[in-house]
């Protein structure tokens, strides 16, 4: 259910103290999308008590499988939980004949933890304009 993953998502930002940048609206529509074309999936993590307790977003086309989005309650961190749905998705991929796409993150301990599985870090640039006139003159 993406209301479910949602809901872990804001716990998870919450702890690290980020604001989560899209809307339960936007979440729900891409998740309808893509299951309405069968290529995306919700994987989820349960407790021994049947709680959700982290999930995966994904997306693929036919050649790559994307990491959109996915948390874990915090109080479940150090569960192995959401290491095990990575390595499910990753397997799912490889099922699927296509490559796994981390999609990366600007938050060091998130790429950190991609890496672990093998990941290469591919740089990205970004160009923007500033129209301020003392940046101009240096």
């Amino acid at each position: 259910d993406p209301g479910q993953l949602h809901e872990i998502q804001l716990a998870d930002y919450k702890v690290k103290g980020l604001k989560l940048n899209f809307s339960l609206g936007f979440f729900k529509s891409l998740h309808t999308v893509l299951l309405g074309k069968n290529q995306g999936l919700i994987l989820g993590a349960k407790d021994d008590s049947g709680k959700i307790i982290a999930g995966l977003f994904l997306g693929w086309d036919a050649y790559e499988m994307y990491y959109l989005s996915g948390a874990i309650l915090p109080e479940y961190r150090n569960s192995g939980a959401l290491t095990l749905l990575l390595w499910t998705a990753i397997k799912l991929a490889h099922d699927k004949g296509v490559r796994f796409n981390f999609k990366g993150s600007m938050i060091e301990s998130v790429e950190r933890y991609f890496r672990s599985f093998g990941a290469q870090q591919v740089p990205y640039y970004e160009i923007r304009k500033t129209d301020s006139s003392i940046l101009k003159l240096v």
